[in-house]
């Protein structure tokens, strides 16, 4: 009996049940808030909350075949598309390849490229993308952080 116990106790989380609660309750994910906190090394900088004017609704929608579409990014009216993949290796990871449009000095971005799921229940999803960066080298390397939370709701 002992030595089921160790085995099951070692079971890993399937994670076809992540992407089932993912896909639920229609697919489409409402953004309702976006917040980026700057990092210089340890030290918050500032914190900023995102299209707080917004009026346009900025949906993420999730396909079961792996494709998605982000509508009204960054407020810019839009419909982009792409690819998606969760993944479950060191933490629980949203990959996608959408190109959007944003205010960027590029004037495109892939915010979704390699985001962390920080929340995922029935009717909430947040998720966490970081860009990290050097702000100096000398006399001590500081590193700079931009993390980005986005907030959807169903």
């Amino acid at each position: 009996m002992l030595s089921g116990w160790i085995i099951s106790s070692c079971k890993k989380t399937d994670e076809g049940s992540y992407t089932n609660v993912f896909l639920a309750g229609g697919r489409e994910w409402q953004l309702a808030s976006q917040q980026v906190s700057l990092f210089h090394g340890d030290t918050l900088k500032r914190t900023d909350t995102l299209n707080r004017t917004c009026t346009q609704n900025q949906v993420f929608d999730f396909n079961n075949d792996g494709t998605c579409s982000y509508t009204n990014y960054s407020c810019i009216t839009q419909t982009a598309q792409g690819t998606w993949q969760m993944t479950t290796q060191d933490s629980l990871l949203l990959r996608s390849n959408i190109l959007v449009k944003d205010t960027s000095a590029t004037g495109s971005s892939r915010p979704f490229a390699h985001a962390q799921i920080v929340n995922l229940g029935q009717n909430s999803l947040v998720l966490q993308a970081i860009i990290t960066d050097t702000l100096r080298k000398t006399p001590v390397v500081v590193l700079r952080r931009r993390i980005t939370r986005y907030a959807f709701i169903h």
